[in-house]
């Protein structure tokens, strides 16, 4: 004979899951005595990824890290030639703080001429979005297109921008 589901039994399934949450969310807060400092800190990318001041063998790699806690984090970086990051060109590590407002600026050296290249970066389990840049050719080059925006979000004060952007 099969029993039937009643609200006693929902209410007492309904208690055991909560208390199962809540029990897994106060363990979140434990780690490995084992893991490094920087590992152990929470951050997030929050404000996209940029490059410039492109050369024939170098470009200028940017990004801002939010940190869950002030203190100094060490932050990787890698530049590769796919969005997969299987033929990683260059990579590395720098630290930033408080005092850099939690940015990053690498300076990327050691490039091919007029190739596209994609980089990100990482600080503990974080991972930024995937950035995509260009070096410039080597030599002479004919004609240079450039779009000169001041603001992030530019569309909310002008609505007009494909006009800026000829």
């Amino acid at each position: 004979m099969k029993r039937r589901f009643t609200r006693r039994d929902f209410l007492e399934m309904s208690a055991k899951g909560v208390g199962a949450a809540v029990v897994s969310y106060g363990l979140m807060g434990c780690s490995d005595s084992n893991s490094s400092s920087d590992d152990a800190v929470k951050a997030e990318f929050l404000h996209g990824v940029a490059s410039g001041d492109p050369s024939h063998d170098a470009i200028i790699l940017w990004t801002r890290v939010t940190p869950e806690v002030e203190g100094e984090l060490t932050v990787a970086w890698e530049l590769a030639t796919d969005t997969d990051f299987t033929d990683l060109v260059i990579n590395g590590e720098t630290t930033t703080s408080a005092e850099r407002d939690y940015t990053i600026k690498v300076d990327a050296t050691g490039l091919d001429a007029g190739t596209e290249y994609f980089y990100r970066f990482k600080q503990g389990e974080a991972v930024s979005e995937v950035g995509r840049t260009l070096t410039l050719p080597q030599g002479a080059i004919d004609q240079v297109k450039l779009a000169v925006l001041s603001c992030a979000n530019v569309r909310t004060f002008r609505q007009d921008t494909s006009m800026c952007m000829r």
